[in-house]
């Protein structure tokens, strides 16, 4: 009687002890992803702001604290791009390490 074969290449020993780091990687990468979705929501959030300030009337009372309103929320932006652009950078470098794990068991 012939046996089947069990294991191939997806199941060989350094797939197999690589499946820990894949998935604690990709765990991650899922949540640059989620961060990278809540920080676009966040600067959506503050541009809307932002054009609420620039859509006021300034007044002799106002005008002070609509420009640094006008400030606090171009530097909210500029936060939140900033975050963006780190976690996409995240993103890459896992996918980067991904690569390599299955480049370096196959």
């Amino acid at each position: 009687m012939k046996r089947k074969k069990t294991s191939d290449h997806h199941s060989s020993p350094d797939t197999l002890s690589a499946s820990p780091a894949i998935q604690e990687l990709t765990t991650a990468k899922s949540e640059a992803e989620a961060n990278i979705a809540a920080c676009v929501k966040q600067v959506a959030s503050a541009k809307a702001r932002l054009a609420s300030v620039l859509a006021e009337q300034k007044t002799p009372d106002n005008e002070q604290s609509l420009v640094a309103s006008k400030k606090a929320w171009q530097a909210s932006i500029s936060a939140w791009e900033a975050s963006i652009t780190a976690f996409e950078s995240d993103v890459d470098a896992y996918n980067a390490e991904i690569d390599a794990i299955l480049i370096n068991t196959n």
